[in-house]
C-alpha cells in the first residue's frame, strides 16, 4: 500500500530515505496536531510522515517506527537536505517560527566572533547574473521562540504567526494541566500509603500495651522510629528527589 502524507504530499513509493508514516491519534491530541500543521481537519486514513517530527519524538533503542506518547508533529522538514515537496517560499520562512533559540543565538554570536577577519571582495558580473554582498540583500526577521516564556510582541506581527503563538500556549497550558493531574494523583497515592502506615503501627502498639506493659514503652519507641522513617522514604523516593 502506497502512503501520502497530508502536510507535504511525501509518498512510501519509491522511498530513499525510510520514511514512516502515522496516523492521526483519536484522542484529543488529534486536535492538537491539527492545530500544529494548521490543518482543518484529517480523514481516517491522512497520515505524516516522519520528516515532521522531531528525532526526539521517536523511541530511544526501539523502532523508528515508534513514536513516544507525547510526540506533535511540527510544519517543518526535520530532514532538510532531502528533497522533498514543500509548501512556497513565504510558508517555508513562517515555518520556522519555532526554531531553538539557542541555535539562533550559535549563529549570531558566530557571525559577531568573524566580522573581524571579514575580507570584502568586489562583486563579480557575468552573463547570466550578478552577484552581491550578503549585506545588500533584505533579512527576513524570524520568529524563534521555542518556549512560552520566550514569546514577544513579533510573534503576533501577522495572523499566521499569531495563530501559530496561540496553538503554542495552547499545548503548553494542556501539557502543564496534565502534569499537574499526574502529581495530584501521585500525592494522594502516598498519602493512602501514609494513613495505612499510621493505622498499622497504632494496631501494632495497642497489641504491644495489652500483651506486655512493662516492655510497652521501649516498641512504642521503635515503632515510631520505623514510622518516621517510612514517611521520609516515601516523601524521597515517591516524588523522585
Amino acid at each position: 500500500m502506497v502512503y501520502k502524507c497530508l502536510y507535504c504530499g511525501s509518498t512510501s513509493k519509491n522511498n530513499d530515505d525510510a520514511l514512516s508514516f502515522h496516523s492521526f491519534p483519536k484522542d484529543r491530541k488529534r486536535n492538537v496536531w491539527l492545530d500544529s500543521l494548521g490543518l482543518s481537519n484529517a480523514g481516517k486514513w491522512d497520515k505524516i510522515c516522519s520528516r515532521h517530527f522531531n528525532p526526539q519524538h521517536f523511541m530511544v533503542g526501539g523502532s523508528k517506527n515508534t513514536l513516544l506518547s507525547d510526540a506533535v508533529p511540527m510544519p517543518i522538514n526535520f530532514n532538510s537536505d532531502k528533497n522533498v515537496p514543500s509548501t512556497p517560499l513565504d510558508e517555508k520562512m513562517e515555518d520556522l517560527v519555532f526554531m531553538s533559540t539557542s541555535v539562533e543565538h550559535t549563529r549570531e554570536n558566530t557571525i559577531d566572533s568573524s566580522c573581524d577577519n571579514t575580507q570584502y571582495v568586489t562583486p563579480q558580473y557575468n552573463s547570466k547574473r550578478k552577484l552581491f554582498s550578503n549585506s545588500e540583500s533584505p533579512k527576513k526577521i524570524l520568529c524563534s521562540s521555542s518556549r512560552f516564556g520566550d514569546l514577544e510582541e513579533h510573534d503576533f506581527d501577522t495572523p499566521r504567526r499569531a495563530k501559530r503563538s496561540f496553538n503554542f500556549i495552547k499545548r503548553t497550558v494542556l501539557d502543564l494541566r496534565e502534569k499537574n493531574r499526574r502529581i495530584v494523583q501521585q500525592n494522594h497515592r502516598l498519602e493512602q500509603k501514609i494513613h495505612l502506615l499510621e493505622n498499622i503501627i497504632k494496631d501494632q502498639n495497642d497489641k504491644l500495651l495489652q500483651t506486655k506493659p512493662n516492655n510497652s514503652k521501649v516498641y512504642i519507641s521503635i515503632y515510631f522510629f520505623l514510622f518516621s522513617g517510612c514517611i521520609v522514604w516515601y516523601y524521597c523516593f515517591g516524588f523522585g528527589l
